[in-house]
C-alpha cells in the first residue's frame, strides 16, 4: 500500500500490521519460500509509522516456521529495529497493547 492508500485506510478506521517476517524476507532471506516476498525494512516501516500514525498498527510477527527466530526474539527483534528508526516505547506499547487489545475486546 501507500501512504496514501494507508491514511485513507486508516480514516475508515482500518489497521494496518507491520510483522516480524517483512523485515526477514526478501532475496536474502535464509529460508527459500521468503525469498519471493518483498523485503519492508525497519526504516521502511517506521517511516508508515510516523506518517500515519501508530494508532493505526499492530505489530506482530508471523513467525514459528522451521529454522525462523521464535516468535518471541522474533517480536523483540522487531521491536529493536523500529526503536532503532526513532519508533518510540510509548508507539510501541500502542501498537503492540492498545490496538492488539481494542481489536481483541471489541
Amino acid at each position: 500500500m501507500t501512504v496514501d492508500q494507508m491514511k485513507k485506510a486508516a480514516s475508515m478506521g482500518a489497521k494496518m500490521e507491520i510483522a516480524t517476517l517483512g523485515a526477514l524476507s526478501g532475496p536474502q532471506a535464509h529460508l527459500a519460500f521468503m525469498r519471493n516476498s518483498k523485503n519492508i525494512s525497519f526504516k521502511e516501516s517506521a517511516d508508515h509509522i510516523k506518517q500515519v500514525g501508530a494508532s493505526h498498527f499492530i505489530i506482530s510477527t508471523d513467525l514459528g516456521q522451521t529454522a525462523n527466530p521464535s516468535p518471541p526474539d522474533g517480536l523483540a527483534w522487531l521491536i529493536a529495529g523500529l526503536m532503532s528508526q526513532g519508533i518510540t516505547k510509548e508507539q510501541i506499547q500502542t501498537m503492540r497493547r492498545e490496538n492488539l487489545g481494542k481489536l481483541l475486546m471489541g
